[in-house]
């Protein structure tokens, strides 16, 4: 009896450290910009948006592929899911990024340049066919939330 359940007691530790060590949620793939369910401002609506992302192990890393007015753009980034803080640059830009989990949902905090800063949280439907990314902008004298809407390709 006392070994049955040191057994069971082993195989309960094994389960939850495989569980602590998985994240809330895995975004990898390929994703684009459903425009129709987005609630963005005119400034932050391009013609065509879509994400590459690979996530493992603590990282992720984004590649973005951005139609616009200007033409085409395409950068990508690479992050810490820890909560340090990350540095990359955006045309030229310095960003200052720190990622971190709040239950299933990934928040990225990102500070760009000196007068740029804004939240977002990311968050996968049941199904994992649908990233949709809440952004709020805080501006000197102002502030905007949008809703950008991705859908698995």
């Amino acid at each position: 009896m006392k070994r049955k359940a040191t057994l069971s007691f082993v195989i309960l530790l094994f389960s939850l450290i495989a569980f602590a060590a998985t994240p809330p949620a895995n975004f990898s793939g390929m994703w684009k910009l459903n425009r129709a369910k987005s609630e963005a401002s005119p400034a932050n609506n391009p013609k065509k948006s879509a994400m590459k992302i690979k996530q493992q192990a603590g990282r992720i890393e984004i590649w973005y592929y951005i139609t616009d007015g200007l033409g085409d753009h395409d950068w990508g980034s690479s992050y810490t899911l820890d909560g340090k803080v990350n540095h990359n640059s955006w045309d030229g830009v310095e960003v200052k990024t720190s990622q971190g989990w709040d239950g299933s949902t990934l928040v990225f905090n990102v500070r760009r340049g000196s007068n740029s800063e804004y939240k977002e949280r990311w968050s996968l439907s049941p199904d994992g066919k649908t990233l949709t990314i809440v952004r709020h902008t805080i501006f000197s004298h102002s502030d905007l939330t949008e809703k950008f809407v991705f859908d698995k390709q």
